[in-house]
């Protein structure tokens, strides 16, 4: 019975991590990455990558808490309450959906900033999207509750929404 369990789990967390989507054009992926620089290998933070063209361009949308690294929050998601969290969106130009440590790289330098920079990094490029397609997408996307419950309402919980929906 554990082995069946330990199958499902695996077959389910591979499909889940390779699994790429056409949706009307849309090209959607989900890539894994580190929550700690501290512990690179600990990659339970999920981006998903959106694009109309596999091969140039890409957007990347998460769920993230406001001052994810300020203890009082830390703590509060630690101990299951909700935490105020905003849904992340950017832009790279000229980067593949399958060029995974470049749309990384590219993800933590423009995510170097407070939450409100990010908010306002967020709201320009969510208007300079000109593809009908992936705007309204991202607008579908960005209808999420933007609290964030570390055990039901994060963002592994998000991109899942944002594959499947």
């Amino acid at each position: 019975m554990n082995f069946k369990k330990i199958i499902s789990f695996i077959h389910t967390t591979l499909f889940y991590t390779i699994k790429k989507q056409n949706i009307d054009s849309l090209y959607m992926r989900v890539i894994k990455t580190p929550i700690f620089g501290f512990l690179p290998n600990l990659k339970v933070h999920h981006i998903v990558i959106i694009t109309n063209n596999k091969k140039q361009g890409v957007y990347s949308v998460d769920f993230s808490p406001f001052n994810q690294s300020d203890f009082s929050t830390l703590f509060q998601l630690a101990t299951a309450r909700n935490v105020p969290a905003e849904i992340r969106l950017r832009h790279f130009d000229s980067i593949s959906i399958f060029d995974d440590n470049k749309i990384i790289e590219k993800w933590n330098e423009d995510n170097n900033c407070s939450w409100k920079e990010s908010i306002k990094k967020s709201n320009k490029v969510f208007s300079d999207i000109r593809d009908l397609k992936i705007r309204n997408k991202i607008k579908n996307i960005r209808t999420w509750k933007n609290e964030m419950n570390l055990y039901n309402h994060n963002c592994q919980h998000f991109s899942f929404s944002v594959i499947h929906d």
